[in-house]
């Protein structure tokens, strides 16, 4: 009996899921990942709470300037997202992309194999040919409702 491709392959994703690699994978993301979150979340609160409890702080100009201290941290949160996602960009191009792209090649070429293996398994063995299948008979319905 054939195994369904789809089931075959979600089989092997779970087994990917539970290997080492892909847990040393998911835990380098993670530890990449948690601490600019966090750091980027905290900065983020710094300055809502900032501008909804000290506004006056925030209303202070620089440099006898019109631009104020709030103008600046606000550009600063531009400025941040911009530069988590360089960092992060670079990071994945060089750590975590290569070994996902392998894993995921490695997955893969498992998945072939079984399912190139479970076809062969499919394959009719016979030694001589194979007699001629009957024709199927079919009722002819005309006759049937007829009294």
């Amino acid at each position: 009996m054939a195994i369904d491709d789809d089931d075959l392959i979600a089989e092997r994703s779970l087994a990917v899921q539970q290997s080492p690699e892909f847990r040393a994978l998911r835990r380098s993301f993670i530890s990449f990942i948690a601490p600019l979150t966090a750091l980027f979340l905290i900065w983020y609160l710094a300055y809502v709470l900032i501008a909804g409890f000290a506004p006056g702080f925030f209303a202070q100009s620089v440099g006898g300037s019109s631009i104020n201290v709030g103008f600046l941290f606000g550009l600063g949160q531009f400025v941040t997202t911009f530069a988590i996602t360089m960092v992060y960009r670079s990071w994945a191009d060089k750590k975590y992309d290569p070994q996902a792209a392998a894993l995921r090649e490695h997955m893969e070429a498992e998945t072939e194999e079984a399912v190139e293996a479970d076809a062969a398994l499919d394959q009719p063995t016979t030694a001589g040919p194979s007699a001629p299948t009957p024709p199927t008979v079919r009722p002819n319905n005309d006759e049937e409702g007829r009294a």
